[in-house]
């Protein structure tokens, strides 16, 4: 099964279970998440709520919150002078996590935030820099299991009762008996799922924010330059031939998607036009 059907059959599973009528849809309560197939990526929105309101309303409030402190002059529009006030995006984290005693780091860099530095920077602005850096309202990480291998030799031993992950001489004699008490299927053989019918349960490695290059998904910030930097990550994805365009060889968008998008018939897309791809409705 490919793993966009997962996908499907996960978020179909999730809305067919549940025992309470869906929520009513709020105002700004969407999050757009990318799925990069291998021909091309599909756009899944997501309906967040937290006891009826957007799941952004607080981290809203933060953001404005932090604005308000930083532009001084009250002009709506932040300088490089009122930037480098800013906290760096660990800095954030600990702040909106209730640490008080920071280490010194450097401010945003006033670049990474707007095309046009001597205009200022705007609340939208701001709050997209730090969506777009790991400090949105719905924060993801793409994580990796650790092999079956050493999933399974660490329940293996769990199940001889290993203390310190060391075994006795005596729990060595009865390891065979122990363990294929729990064949229950009688072929001999143990599986993973015999010998733990939760299923996984070793660890998780860390592989990356849905922003790092080569994790499958991809958190959309909808602010300009986050249009910008996605349909940047689809053609950097799916160019070929790097030209710095995609035909429809190279991308498999739907006609009318790809019509919606201002490219003719057989014509191919290039990043400005795909930057407007989330206006469009999504996939899902």
């Amino acid at each position: 099964m490919s793993r966009l059907a997962v996908v499907l059959c996960l978020l179909t599973a999730s809305v067919g279970v549940a025992a309470d009528p869906l929520p009513k849809i709020v105002r700004d309560d969407e999050q757009d998440l990318i799925f990069f197939h291998s021909s091309r990526p599909y756009r899944l929105r997501l309906h967040l709520q937290i006891e009826g309101q957007s799941y952004t309303a607080h981290w809203v409030e933060v953001m404005k919150g932090l604005f308000r402190f930083l532009d001084q002059n009250g002009d709506a529009v932040l300088s490089q002078a009122e930037l480098d006030h800013a906290p760096s995006v660990t800095q954030l984290k600990q702040m909106i996590q209730g640490l008080t005693d920071l280490e010194a780091d450097a401010p945003p860099n006033i670049a990474d935030l707007t095309d046009n530095p001597k205009a200022g920077v705007t609340l939208a602005q701001l709050q997209g820099f730090y969506h777009r850096v790991g400090v949105a309202p719905w924060q993801v990480d793409w994580v990796a299991r650790t092999s079956d291998t050493i999933a399974m030799d660490d329940v293996i031993c769990q199940r001889l009762g290993a203390k310190d992950d060391r075994l006795s001489k005596d729990q060595l004699k009865r390891a065979a008996e122990t363990l294929f008490k729990l064949d229950v299927d009688g072929d001999d053989v143990l599986t993973l799922f015999e010998i733990s019918p939760s299923g996984y349960s070793g660890n998780f490695n860390f592989r990356g924010t849905l922003q790092t290059k080569g994790v499958p998904f991809y958190l959309l910030d909808r602010a300009d330059k986050g249009r910008e930097l996605l349909a940047a990550a689809i053609v950097e994805r799916y160019d070929r031939n790097k030209d710095g365009k995609l035909t429809p060889d190279e991308l498999n968008l739907p006609a009318d998607v790809v019509r919606r998008l201002g490219a003719k018939p057989g014509e191919p897309l290039t990043a400005k036009q795909l930057s407007h791809w989330p206006s469009l409705p999504a996939d899902l």
